[in-house]
């Protein structure tokens, strides 16, 4: 029998929230992929999961920017991305 990973986010979200979906061109997503969300004076690091996800909360409002990086893939910053309340899922797409 083979294992599935499921991540489940419960309770409620924090005001100011970022939803990613890190994929390459061919629209698969990517596990593992380093995101570096960063603005004046904060930076944080997350991994996605194996569902090419991460969720990064309790941001304050703001211009971010979001450097990814992932084996096989150039690294690639994405900026001005803006946080106030809670935002859909973005998608990010390495090259």
């Amino acid at each position: 029998a083979s294992a599935t990973n499921v991540s489940i986010l419960t309770g409620a979200p924090t005001n100011n929230t970022l939803p990613l979906i890190v994929e390459n061109s061919a629209s698969s997503t990517i596990a593992s992929a380093k995101i570096v969300l960063a603005k004046s004076g904060f930076a944080s690091t997350i991994l996605t999961n194996a569902c090419g996800f991460a969720y990064f909360g309790g941001l304050s409002v703001g211009t971010y920017s979001a450097t990814v990086s992932a084996t096989g893939y150039a690294t690639t910053t994405f900026p001005n991305i803006d946080v106030a309340g809670q935002a859909a899922i973005m998608t990010l797409v390495l090259p």
